[in-house]
């Protein structure tokens, strides 16, 4: 009798633990809608959407870090003032935002993404930045059938290997595609151009670099490349490079790069007396974070392609889309600066995420993505006019146009009009994809 009380009690004991763990708490990622519906993945439930992200905020590039800050700022806009996101299942969901430092360090990327994915369980990831950082983890979403979407890289990868690489998508103009813009108004205003490039030793300045070769080669002779400088972004400085550079007959200067050296390239090329036309990678043409620190006057006249609107810019200072970013971003935001063009960028592809959700009829990954790869003119407030986001099942480029501009020392003045390359941006020979 004593054994069969004993083992009754232990086979209760036993059910209450059974019982406690498959009736606990409900959690984001536990599979499970609020009212006990079941969800094919996690991250999402009847109330939350989780959406994960890995952004150096340390490091070389820890001046991306505030990309984050402005990401949280507009998904608290869209929970507070709006609800949340009501995705075509009639259901509004709050989103939560988790990002982690990976000090733009691929191996500290792979391991924030695989903690976000398999203890966090995020039902996608969105903003990821960096080309050598995405790259760590291309392969590696696409077997966990994560959507990575709106990486912050231009790499032409992202849209030229659709197949075998579906689930990540870029949300910036692809580099080679901006290479293109460039060289539209290099052959019509300096036919015979003597170039030279600084830029970092890997996928992210291969890609510009490869591109800026065959529009050379193109150019029929006219154009020249006379010098080319390259660096690691762990280095401490390019001093050195800029040296040589600055020894080069180069009168046009292509600066491919991230985090602290365009600041260091512009200052440097101002202290060896070096005066050549700066055409520089569209995010890093940044008033706050680039040209102040380097020095209004050496950046005067730096050419950049630009499709996001900015603050501070008098030509949207009455726009709708730019006035409810200065204020929202501020009321929702801790330590944002409104002027700083990575937090305009940040907030528009906040936006365009929200905007995805939306249109998604069902709340599966597999819908998400579905619905980002066949997106037909979507328009978004900070955008350039006249540029929208498409995508289609050979497509896998969002934006490909672009409005070519000038610094003037306040902002960026208009040179001709906006730039469609619709359909032209490269897909073979891509740097990083076999």
């Amino acid at each position: 009798m004593r054994r069969r009380r004993t083992l009754v009690v232990l086979l209760t004991l036993l059910a209450l633990v059974a019982a406690a763990c498959s009736g606990g708490r409900e959690e984001v990622g536990s599979g499970a809608g609020g009212d006990g519906s079941e969800y094919p993945d996690p991250g999402i439930n009847d109330e939350e959407i989780l959406i994960g992200s890995s952004l150096p905020s340390s490091g070389p590039a820890s001046a991306f870090g505030t990309i984050s800050r402005s990401a949280e700022a507009y998904f608290r806009f869209v929970n507070e003032e709006k609800g949340g996101v009501t995705m075509g299942d009639g259901k509004t969901r709050k989103l939560r935002w988790i990002a982690y430092d990976d000090g733009y360090l691929p191996p500290r990327t792979v391991e924030n993404v695989r903690r976000l994915i398999e203890q966090d369980e995020v039902f996608a990831l969105s903003g990821v930045l960096g080309t050598p950082t995405n790259s760590a983890i291309w392969d590696l979403v696409e077997e966990a059938g994560v959507p990575n979407l709106f990486v912050q890289t231009g790499a032409t990868k992202w849209g030229a290997d659709i197949e075998d690489h579906r689930m990540t998508i870029g949300g910036l103009l692809a580099y080679s595609t901006e290479t293109l813009i460039y060289f539209d108004w290099l052959r019509e205003n300096r036919p015979e151009a003597k170039i030279a490039v600084l830029h970092q030793n890997d996928d992210f300045g291969r890609d510009y670099y490869d591109t800026i070769v065959d529009q050379i080669e193109a150019s029929g002779g006219g154009m020249e490349l006379v010098a080319e400088q390259t660096f690691e972004s762990t280095d401490p400085d390019v001093s050195s490079q800029m040296i040589n550079l600055a020894q080069s007959p180069a009168d046009t200067f292509f600066v491919i790069a991230t985090g602290k050296f365009p600041v260091q390239a512009i200052a440097n090329m101002s202290e060896l007396g070096w005066d050549p036309l700066i055409l520089m990678h569209s995010p890093l043409a940044n008033i706050e974070a680039t040209f102040k620190p380097a020095g209004v006057e050496a950046s005067m006249g730096a050419m950049s392609v630009k499709y996001v609107k900015e603050s501070g810019d008098p030509r949207w200072a009455d726009d709708p889309a730019m006035k409810e970013y200065e204020e929202k971003v501020v009321q929702y935001g801790e330590n944002i600066e409104v002027l700083d063009y990575y937090n305009a960028a940040s907030w528009l592809l906040s936006e365009a995420l929200v905007q995805v959700l939306e249109q998604t009829p069902e709340p599966t990954r597999e819908s998400l993505i579905e619905t980002i790869r066949n997106l037909d003119s979507m328009e978004l407030g900070l955008l350039y006019p006249g540029v929208t986001m498409s995508s289609g099942p050979n497509d896998g480029f969002l934006i490909e146009s672009g409005q070519l501009t000038s610094f003037n020392g306040t902002y960026f003045d208009r040179i001709g009009d906006l730039v469609s390359k619709e359909g032209e941006t490269p897909t073979e020979n891509v740097p990083g994809v076999d």
